[in-house]
């Protein structure tokens, strides 16, 4: 338990500091240029640690409507938002974009609902509130 609280702390923090780096590194660059960059790193650190840690042999035995979501899931966070929040930073505060796109877990609520069937439970409901409370608050 310990550990999975120090991971998610320690992940919080490297998404907080990530928008700054960014927001510096696309002074110069279009957000396009900026995305080939960021994928061409991502890449070659995948790479390198498939080297050490293959996952090769599990990628073979994936089902095909499984890497079709993945791919989906990829193109859409990965690549079209990535790209729109790059957009973002080159036109207002790194401090005001990641908390606005940081409000993910609105909309996955309510496509959870409308897509999955998931349940609503007024402990969702309370924490979209807050969300779009928060988004409110940066205007």
């Amino acid at each position: 338990m310990k550990q999975g609280i120090f991971f998610a702390l320690f992940a919080a923090f490297l998404w907080g500091l990530a928008p700054i780096l960014e927001k510096i590194g696309l002074a110069k660059l279009s957000p396009l240029a900026g995305l080939t960059v960021r994928s061409i790193g991502i890449t070659l650190v995948i790479l390198i640690l498939n080297f050490f840690k293959p996952t090769w042999k599990e990628l073979g035995e994936v089902d095909f409507k499984s890497i079709i979501f993945i791919l989906l899931g990829g193109l859409i966070a990965g690549l079209i938002a990535q790209w729109i929040y790059y957009r973002a930073l080159k036109y207002i505060e790194a401090s005001r974009v990641a908390p606005i796109v940081g409000s993910y877990p609105f909309f996955a609520f309510i496509l959870g609902i409308l897509i999955l069937g998931e349940k609503v439970t007024w402990n969702k409901i309370l924490g979209s509130i807050f969300i779009l409370i928060g988004i409110l608050l940066l205007k």
